[in-house]
């Protein structure tokens, strides 16, 4: 666990596991903590090559299940694809393609982890900042990661103009997400393997800048 980045690493079997108050992530199906509680699953063995595909056989085994709660809010599995699916094809619509990188910033909450699962499903590795980070420290970690997109609100997007990629505010551009069709994208679509770049995290940096990991599909 990194106190700068809240980054735990934990296996890939792990879907969705339960989570604390503040130090955060979900990185076994990857992914950020929701200061949720996810419910542990098992992964099948058949197919799981690729960190959204363990999500998503699970979705096809339990579709209503619960998937992940924040607070008072819950949702199944089935709910869950469905709204990363509308977020992958927006992704994809504004030019998210294999290999990109997208960061993520964004407040803790069930939209999160299926933003999370968008950029997966899209082809894309996500990078995920702090909302508490200053933004020159969020500057640094988006130029050096080599970001092509920013995922985040119409409220914290203003403080990051200068990026030159895209900005898509999920809040703001939340009727055109839900005008895409909820169909999960094809292998075709993604063309994502287990060597293909899942995430980027950020430490601190013995020099004091953010140094990034990558991470591939496969690792845990």
């Amino acid at each position: 666990m990194n106190d700068q980045t809240g980054i735990k690493e934990v296996e890939a079997q792990s879907i969705v596991i339960e989570v604390g108050p503040k130090n955060h992530e979900l990185v076994g199906l990857a992914g950020l903590e929701l200061e949720a509680r996810a419910i542990p699953i098992h992964q099948p063995a058949e197919r799981c090559e690729v960190l959204h595909e363990i999500f998503e056989a699970q979705v096809d085994r339990r579709p209503q299940s619960t998937a992940v709660e924040f607070g008072a809010e819950q949702l199944s599995y089935a709910a869950l694809e469905c709204r990363a699916n509308r977020i992958a094809r927006h992704l994809r619509g504004r030019g998210v393609r294999c290999g990109a990188r997208v960061a993520m910033l964004l407040p803790r909450s069930t939209d999160t982890y299926a933003a999370l699962l968008g950029i997966l499903k899209a082809g894309a590795a996500y990078v995920p900042i702090e909302i508490e980070y200053p933004a020159n420290r969020v500057a640094y970690i988006l130029g050096d990661s080599g970001a092509q997109a920013l995922l985040t609100t119409s409220e914290l997007a203003p403080q990051h103009l200068g990026f030159c990629g895209e900005i898509i505010r999920l809040d703001a551009e939340s009727e055109a997400i839900e005008a895409e069709s909820a169909a999960r994208l094809g292998w075709d679509d993604a063309g994502v393997g287990p060597r293909d770049l899942c995430y980027i995290i950020y430490t601190s940096g013995s020099t004091g800048r953010p140094k990034g990991r990558d991470l591939l599909g496969v690792e845990n």
